[in-house]
């Protein structure tokens, strides 16, 4: 695979002009070291770029971990403090007291310890202590744990030593049993309502910077979320599974957007905090690329600006003497070329000058030659017929059958008589379209005479045709094979000849197709150069040759069944 790729290269950059080749260079030594070196730049800078955003959301989250933290820890404390205050533990470990008593005692410590704290710490709403041995509430924080003894809250507070946070219904809350390590008893449960909105406001929505947050308890299931990110409102889910399948660190794309994340554990509450922001990276890397792209869209501007004019310097001489040999390729043999210059551009120009002169005297040999060998050949074949006696027998032929009252006699007899006359065309080898074709003509309706009209013809001719001129006795040959070789071989189907003439470019193209039956597309292509017994496809392919240059000609295509195609193509010229 190697070696052929390696070929194929070497074989494309053989076949490229000079200047290309000279301007590839400069690309593999210039051009692409700079390319490379801006490729190299712009990859360490997002890299730096890239590195940066991600320390900056790190130390965003951890910022808001810590200071989340620090406000579960500070409500903690009153919520422990009530847990272990000896007067609380005291009162709710004395079951006959009456709740009379125990109200009064209430409301003369314990109420206005809570008010207090309450209207100091806004963080949280509402302070319940829930007692088992009690049957009906008590002032404003004394409640009967019976009505509550069934709530998962309550089970997981009376099971854990410490402070449980948890979310219901959107809601924040703090449960922690009330112990008496002494008589090894459950005594109560603190349980603390808290002002969610102020304290996740105060945390989490005080953050200027576009910015999400998602809060997942120990099962990663989602109990908060938060987002002041425009346009991100939707499913938050979807967008927390692909952080979670991510590890909650780095660059994150998704089909909502592009974000750095980070993720963090308050162990304050036993969550999960992730937090993303929207990627300023996109913006950031595209003022990086674009100004990547101009420096060095600029440098390349101006090598390639240079290398241009070096380039045309060095190889105008080459891409006139390119031009010359188009010129000639084209056929136009006429072309002068010289170069004043003694260098080895100058040597091949003036060598290619004489070559070409070269050339023409001996195609002028040859061209004559061979003109005055077929001129011979068809004059030879036109001599053959005594073209008065036989213009006269045909004549006289016409007016017996008009005597005998025989049209269709008269009418072959003109017929072969205008065959005859555009055929020899009075010794000429240059006849107009217009006359080939009536000599077409004619010979087709003998055919059909002959052949009692068992085939159809349709004829497709451009009438812009009519005027140009051809050489004399080219077409009909190919109709002939048609009906020889192709429709008269195949039995049992109707035959149909299609004759077309038509305008191409600087070119006419002829055609002559039959649904004939065919043959192997090789032996066909093989026609214009074999010998044949009559007046066949290689003199006329040879004479249209010499006569309009190499690119005009004959040639056939065929396959078995498919019928044949003939055609000949010459230069449009004027009669």
């Amino acid at each position: 695979m190697k070696q052929w790729f390696k070929r194929q290269v070497l074989e494309r950059f053989k076949h490229l002009k000079f200047r290309n080749k000279l301007i590839l260079s400069y690309v593999f030594v210039i051009i692409l070291p700079v390319t490379a070196l801006g490729v190299v730049s712009y990859r360490q800078s997002i890299d730096a770029l890239e590195q940066q955003m991600a320390a900056a959301t790190d130390n965003n989250l951890r910022q808001v971990a810590y200071s989340l933290s620090s406000r579960l820890d500070k409500n903690n404390e009153f919520i422990r403090f009530t847990a272990f205050c000896p007067y609380v533990m005291e009162e709710l470990s004395d079951s006959d007291i009456q709740w009379y008593e125990l109200s009064q005692r209430l409301n003369n410590y314990f109420e206005p310890l809570s008010w207090y704290n309450m209207s100091i710490n806004r963080d949280f709403r509402k302070l319940t202590i829930y007692a088992d041995y009690l049957t009906r509430p008590i002032g404003s924080f004394l409640e009967p744990s019976g009505a509550v003894q069934g709530e998962e809250w309550y089970r997981t507070a009376c099971a854990q030593s410490d402070t449980r946070w948890f979310f219901d219904g959107g809601e924040l809350y703090a449960s922690r049993r009330i112990y008496d390590s002494g008589a090894q008893v459950l005594i109560g449960v603190v349980h603390m309502r808290m002002n969610t909105e102020y304290l996740m406001g105060s945390v989490l929505r005080r953050q200027e910077a576009p910015c999400g947050f998602f809060l997942t308890d120990g099962e990663g299931s989602l109990v908060y979320h938060y987002t002041n990110i425009p346009g991100a409102a939707g499913e938050p889910e979807e967008l927390l599974r692909e952080l979670v399948e991510q590890g909650g660190e780095g660059r994150l794309r998704t089909a909502g957007g592009d974000y750095f994340c980070a993720s963090d554990f308050v162990e304050s509450g036993g969550w999960n905090l992730y937090y993303y922001t929207p990627s300023a990276y996109t913006q950031r890397a595209g003022v990086i690329l674009w100004y990547t792209i101009v420096t060095v869209a600029a440098c390349l501007a101006v090598m390639l600006l240079f290398v241009w004019l070096f380039s045309r310097t060095l190889v105008r001489r080459i891409d006139k003497l390119g031009q010359k040999m188009a010129l000639v390729e084209q056929g136009d043999l006429g072309v002068s070329i010289h170069s004043d210059s003694k260098d080895e551009i100058g040597q091949l120009t003036n060598g290619f000058g004489r070559m070409l002169r070269r050339v023409n005297e001996l195609i002028d040999q040859v061209y004559t030659s061979q003109i005055t060998q077929k001129d011979a050949e068809l004059k030879s074949l036109q001599s053959q017929i005594n073209p008065h006696f036989l213009y006269n027998t045909l004549s006289l032929i016409n007016w017996k059958a008009i005597e005998a009252d025989s049209p269709e006699i008269s009418r072959i007899a003109g017929l072969l008589s205008q065959f005859y006359r555009t055929s020899l065309n009075r010794g000429e080898n240059r006849i107009a379209v217009k006359g080939e074709l009536d000599n077409v003509r004619a010979y087709v309706e003998l055919q059909l005479v002959m052949h009692e009209y068992d085939f159809d013809v349709e004829y497709q001719v451009d009438e812009a045709v009519y005027d140009c001129a051809t050489v004399n006795f080219t077409l009909q040959p190919l109709v002939e094979n048609a009906i020889l070789h192709g429709i008269d071989e195949h039995e049992g189907v109707r035959g149909k000849l299609v004759i077309r003439a038509e305008v191409q470019g600087g070119d006419i193209l002829f055609a002559v197709s039959d649904n004939g039956v065919g043959m192997d597309p090789e032996f066909a292509a093989s026609l214009t150069a074999r010998e044949t017994a009559g007046y066949g496809l290689k003199n006329v392919n040879e004479r249209i040759k010499l006569v309009f240059g190499e690119a005009c000609g004959v040639y056939v295509e065929s396959r078995p069944g498919g019928g044949t195609t003939a055609f000949l193509r010459i230069r449009k010229r004027d009669f």
